[in-house]
């Protein structure tokens, strides 16, 4: 049985042929789990292509994080394979996460790679639908999962579900503390990271509500004294979507100023001399540097700061007490710390959590940094699912898909929000991911579930959860 209660999809043989032996190679190598075997591996056989603009080392660590979150790969199927090319359907050991492989090898040395491509997937299109789980069902297989990583110390923070309005599963894990064993709480606040977003796109659209701004104005209009090349170019609109062509403020301004950013205008130097990467509108391309420009835009209109404003027209409104922007060098009840594998440098090492103190702003600010419960963000759901955040036009224009993203075709960006479709059925959220960090609040719209999925552990597991949850509930 895999941790989700379900029968594992067993493994298939590979070809005896050279792709197929390379295949066999690479996932010995990975499922090893020693990672100075595995970095020998890559350097040995991967080829600059192969690696994609990554270093040996760099390869080796992202590998490190991946087998310590799914503990090995198995091949399920086989979906393609000739003399120098494998594509092949794989299934994770801890959390029965899928996964698609495809490897190229070089045609005049078959034992280097120039390409390995591994992605996640839904479940496979060869495979019989996953049929939705009852309740009864899906408490058992997330009873399991969640059981299988606490065991391996994988999981740590609160997980609550409710089916038409009721609660059908809650419970908690690990601790919020790790030095001082103090345990996660249902009402423990987790930094949510850019789930906050949803705060700023809903009181952007609270204030287009009011007819105190259009989507579609220029940001000049509300920021004059903004930079003229990007505040002339760009729309509220595009910067709801990450269409701006603004990028992120994660850069050595960011690491030199870290401790000074309390005000969302302290975040506008780290990109404010930044050109746009592409033509406004012309596509999507995630933006933390956007949502700041929207928090201003909030504060010029309101008169208010960022976070007084939100409160007072989100967190209040919507019943959310302990949501709030806390600053980390200042002591604040149950708060969790979060606990992260990766270093400053970015390598991961499996044998070492550090808390994400030195890694993260002191303050949070419009692109994400808020802090936030399960019963704070269940009473956000229900705000807004009830219009009283926004009248039913304007919830509708706030989670209305605008502009595609990934490259399924069932996901979508609508403001501040992800619009994922299954069988015509949506599910809307966002999540927030940062080392230290998972956080994932999932709306089945037209299921009846709301999801919250809080973790102070690096996110992948939360990830890896939210999905297997999002199979069993609708079906795919």
């Amino acid at each position: 049985m895999t941790p989700s209660g379900v029968p594992a999809v067993e493994s298939v043989p590979l070809p005896d042929s050279s792709v197929g032996r390379a295949l066999q190679a690479y996932l010995t190598s990975f499922n090893s789990g020693y990672r100075s075997a595995h970095q020998a591996y890559i350097e040995n056989h991967l080829t600059p292509d192969a690696l994609r603009g990554q270093t040996v080392d760099q390869r080796a660590s992202s590998d490190a994080s991946f087998f310590h979150w799914t503990r090995g790969l198995r091949v399920t199927h086989i979906e393609q394979s000739d003399d120098l090319k494998i594509l092949a359907h794989l299934q994770s050991v801890l959390t029965d996460e899928w996964f698609r492989v495809q490897i190229e090898l070089s045609a005049g040395q078959p034992d280097l790679l120039t390409i390995l491509s591994l992605k996640p997937e839904n479940r496979p299109a060869i495979l019989d639908r996953c049929a939705a789980a009852d309740d009864t069902e899906l408490i058992s297989r997330l009873n399991d999962l969640l059981g299988r990583l606490t065991t391996a110390d994988q999981f740590s923070g609160v997980v609550w579900i409710t089916h038409d309005g009721q609660t059908i599963f809650q419970n908690t894990y690990g601790f919020a503390s790790l030095p001082f064993r103090a345990p996660n709480q249902l009402d423990t606040k987790f930094n949510i990271a850019s789930t906050t977003k949803m705060f700023t796109a809903v009181a952007i659209s609270q204030l287009a509500e009011q007819g105190k701004l259009d989507f579609d104005d220029l940001l000049s209009k509300h920021l004059p004294d903004y930079s003229s090349e990007v505040a002339n170019r760009v729309t509220l609109h595009q910067l709801l979507t990450h269409t701006s062509g603004l990028g992120e403020y994660f850069n050595a301004r960011f690491e030199a100023a870290r401790v000074r950013l309390r005000r969302v205008s302290d975040f506008v130097p780290l990109f404010i001399d930044d050109p746009l990467a592409f033509e406004p509108g012309s596509r999507w391309s995630y933006s933390n540097a956007g949502y700041i420009l929207l928090g201003l835009v909030i504060e010029r209109i309101t008169g208010q700061d960022y976070y007084e404003a939100v409160r007072e027209r989100v967190f209040r409104l919507a019943g959310m007490p302990d949501t709030d922007f806390y600053e980390m060098d200042s002591p604040t009840p149950n708060l969790a710390i979060g606990y992260t594998n990766f270093g400053l440098d970015d390598h991961f090492d499996p044998e070492r959590r550090r808390n994400n103190l030195f890694l993260h702003v002191v303050k949070g600010g419009p692109a994400g940094g808020a802090f936030s419960t399960a019963p704070d963000l269940h009473n956000f759901a229900k705000a807004l699912t009830e219009n009283r955040l926004l009248s039913p036009s304007y919830t509708e224009k706030l989670m209305e898909g605008k502009v595609a993203i990934g490259s399924g075709g069932d996901m979508q960006y609508a403001y501040g929000l992800i619009v994922s479709t299954v069988d015509g059925k949506r599910i809307i959220g966002h999540s927030g991911t940062f080392p230290g960090i998972g956080a994932r609040p999932d709306l089945y719209l037209d299921h009846g579930y709301t999801v919250v999925l809080l973790s102070n552990y690096d996110p992948h597991i939360t990830q890896a959860v939210g999905n297997k949850l999002r199979e069993w509930i609708a079906g795919r």
